[in-house]
């Protein structure tokens, strides 16, 4: 217990030396943002298929939902990073029934998009025919 109160000054003590060496009021500090702190928009493709089918960009519309996508989900890194760790457990099982129904394999994008690949159930309830 002694280790972890004495590491816990430790780290207390080199952050608070790294916080006020670097204040927003310091001009080192200044010339890192100004230097680093950038946010770009990702180039859009000239051509994008999806499903087998040309993605229409040169509607306006299109493109910046296009866009819009694209930025959400470069920028939003938690949620990308959620989405390909579970990729990596969900799509070799969607991918094998794709193959099995001779589905293109692009819809497995369906499933990270409707659902976020989590295993859940949806609020409305169990449908009955």
């Amino acid at each position: 217990m002694k280790h972890k109160q004495i590491s816990l000054i430790i780290l207390s003590t080199f952050l608070c030396f790294l916080f006020f060496q670097n204040t927003p009021e310091s001009e080192q500090y200044a010339n890192f943002i100004d230097e680093n702190y950038n946010v770009f928009s990702l180039p859009i493709p000239d051509e994008f298929q999806l499903f087998g089918e040309s993605i229409p960009l040169y509607d306006p519309h299109v493109k910046e939902s296009f866009d819009r996508e694209l930025l959400v989900n470069t920028y939003w890194q938690s949620n990308s990073i959620l989405g390909i760790k579970r990729a990596s457990k969900w799509f070799p099982i969607i991918e094998n029934i794709l193959a099995e129904q001779e589905i293109p394999d692009d819809f497995k994008y369906l499933a990270l998009i409707e659902s976020g690949l989590q295993n859940v159930k949806s609020p409305a309830g169990d449908f009955t025919f």
